[in-house]
């Protein structure tokens, strides 16, 4: 019988193999590699374009805080101009009031009495006067309720003093009134 020698043959496919395996290994290692650099370059570039995409937004909203200020300042110019037209609107309203108030008080006020100063404080007034007679002061308090302009008279401060002017007893006196719009004023205001 021949003697057949298999171990060149074995230990040539065991050398095969392993260089078989050895270019297996390096072509999973670069094909890994390649895999990872593709994937790294993907991120990168996807983090790049987001970083562009936040900078754009970040520019637009520069963009629109200088707008929003802008409006903020029209808004507070429009506050203004509208609280102005609102205290013109006021004075065209109360105009006619001011002189029915001072047509009432030429009515209001008795023979032997007159104003000698009036000081007005929001609605209400303070009429400073002198007049002939402490009960001429009770008859312009009446008179006062009576007039549509003018409600709730009270005497004030010091009330009516009495004090002689020459050989006269004269009563000085102060009273205070509220002003009330009138009918025409209040529905001109309603409306």
């Amino acid at each position: 019988m021949r003697k057949i020698n298999l171990l060149d043959w074995r230990s040539e496919l065991v050398k095969q193999n392993q260089k078989e395996t050895g270019v297996a290994a390096a072509i999973a290692v670069a094909l890994g590699l390649g895999a990872w650099l593709l994937t790294k370059g993907y991120f990168a570039n996807q983090i790049s374009f987001q970083e562009n995409k936040n900078a754009y937004i970040q520019s637009e909203i520069k963009i629109l805080e200088t707008q929003i200020k802008e409006v903020e300042a029209l808004e507070e110019t429009k506050a203004k101009l509208i609280s102005r037209m609102n205290i013109i609107d006021e004075l065209q309203k109360s105009r006619p009031e001011e002189v029915r108030l001072f047509d009432d008080m030429a009515r209001i006020i008795p023979d032997g009495t007159y104003f000698k100063s009036a000081k007005q404080t929001g609605k209400q007034i303070v009429f400073n006067g002198v007049t002939e007679s402490s009960t001429r002061v009770s008859a312009l308090m009446r008179n006062v309720d009576s007039v549509e302009t003018l409600s709730q008279a009270d005497l004030v401060g010091r009330g009516i003093t009495t004090e002689l002017q020459g050989r006269r007893r004269v009563s000085n006196f102060d009273l205070s009134a509220i002003q009330v719009p009138s009918k025409a004023a209040q529905a001109g205001s309603e409306e």
